[in-house]
């Protein structure tokens, strides 16, 4: 675990990265009574979702952990600035976190996941970290997802041996949650899976639905989710069976366009 403090790159910063490390090495003590590793990173960027963006490149994170704005009413301009920034820069699964109470004071996780999502890169990731939390404060999950999802997460289940207890229900007005509020309870923890635009899930009205999270939600504890959504590799299993063939009679296609851009590809394909 890296814990991060970005500095803004002005006359003060290099007091202030002083400061903010002195700071931060009280996260290294509360740390080390549960015998977690922990490392300290003072950086400084023109702003905190550039400095977030290539420290998570550069020390290889698989998980971004962002806090909740303080004041309410501010999470539309966090989700349009900051995170939509961060996540616009980086693949990396990143976490939304906002704890009304302390964590071993919930009864439940309450996961809301859009349909589509066990497709995404990161789905595997964020679903077993969620699961552990389950079992390290030994409450159930209760998921909300459509019959394609379930039928993935049941999947990992088994295959990953996951021990969590998971109760589910089929789940599909993603404009609103009025109705989902009414069965989640106040020491619910509720977890919203969203999606980055383009990614296999992304619907439009999940751009909408952090800041109906504080209206249904005030007092929940509550966390947003947005999958890694590009994979690294273009051997991932998820994708070796694709046919390329329509791609490449896309490229002969455009090749008989013209005889000035099919010289063009030939070029780019000979280097």
């Amino acid at each position: 675990m890296s814990v991060l403090s970005v500095v803004s790159n002005n006359n003060e910063a290099e007091n202030n990265i002083l400061k903010a490390k002195k700071k931060l090495e009280e996260f290294v003590e509360q740390a080390s009574a549960t015998e977690t590793k922990v490392s300290i990173i003072a950086t400084i960027d023109h702003n905190a979702a550039s400095g977030i963006s290539r420290i998570a490149k550069e020390i290889m994170a698989d998980i971004i952990v962002l806090g909740w704005p303080k004041r309410t009413g501010f999470i539309d301009k966090l989700i349009g600035e900051k995170v939509d920034s961060i996540i616009s820069n980086t693949d990396k699964t990143t976490i939304i976190c906002h704890f009304e109470k302390p964590l071993v004071s919930h009864k439940r996780i309450v996961i809301a996941a859009p349909p589509l999502t066990e497709h995404e890169n990161g789905f595997e990731l964020w679903f077993s970290k969620m699961a552990k939390l389950a079992q390290e404060l030994s409450i159930p999950i209760q998921l909300y997802c459509n019959e394609s999802t379930l039928k993935s997460i049941r999947k990992l289940v088994k295959d990953s041996k996951i021990s969590a207890t998971i109760t589910s229900s089929l789940f599909s007005d993603w404009e609103d949650f009025q109705d989902l509020s009414k069965n989640v309870r106040e020491n619910d923890l509720f977890v919203l899976v969203s999606a980055r635009e383009g990614a296999a899930s992304y619907m439009v009205m999940l751009e909408n639905l952090p800041s109906k999270m504080e209206k249904h939600f005030p007092s929940n504890s509550r966390i947003i989710i947005y999958p890694q959504q590009f994979v690294q590799s273009f051997g991932s299993k998820r994708y070796d069976q694709i046919n390329p063939e329509p791609l490449n009679k896309g490229i002969e296609t455009i090749q008989k366009i013209g005889k000035g851009i099919g010289n063009i590809f030939k070029k780019d394909n000979k280097e």
